[in-house]
């Protein structure tokens, strides 16, 4: 085995969204054999950044379900796949066509990232927010 990719919740981290300690001495393990290893998730660098600082996850990382991937060395995005103008429109017509209120995740000038919504409809909505 060369590699192993985690995802984070519920595999990764344990029921309080944390790194446990049997999990922390197994990647020890896989770093002592030589295995690499990195996270593939669908929450956002800033979401589990200080999850996993400290536990040796050095190669790039996929966030936002593949969206973008993050590489620690460089301390930057390397990739990122984003929607096209026309793709955005299309897509908040869909939502808006269903009375449901889209979350927009965006990355701004300097990779800071922001979530953009309409007025919250729904109890559930406001939870999300």
């Amino acid at each position: 085995m060369e590699l192993v990719v985690f995802d984070l919740d519920g595999t990764l981290l344990n029921r309080e969204s944390a790194i446990s300690g049997y999990t922390r001495e197994t990647l020890q393990l896989l770093s002592h054999a030589g295995i690499a290893y990195t996270v593939a998730t669908g929450r956002t660098l800033h979401g589990a950044r200080d999850l996993l600082e400290g536990h040796g996850f050095l190669l790039p990382q996929a966030f936002k379900n593949g969206v973008v991937i993050y590489n620690p060395d460089l301390g930057r995005y390397s990739h990122r796949h984003l929607l096209t103008q026309e793709e955005i429109r299309h897509v908040l017509e869909a939502f808006i066509g269903q009375s449901i209120t889209p979350f927009l995740f965006t990355i701004e000038p300097g990779e800071r990232h922001a979530v953009y919504h309409a007025p919250l409809q729904t109890r559930a909505e406001e939870r999300l927010a």
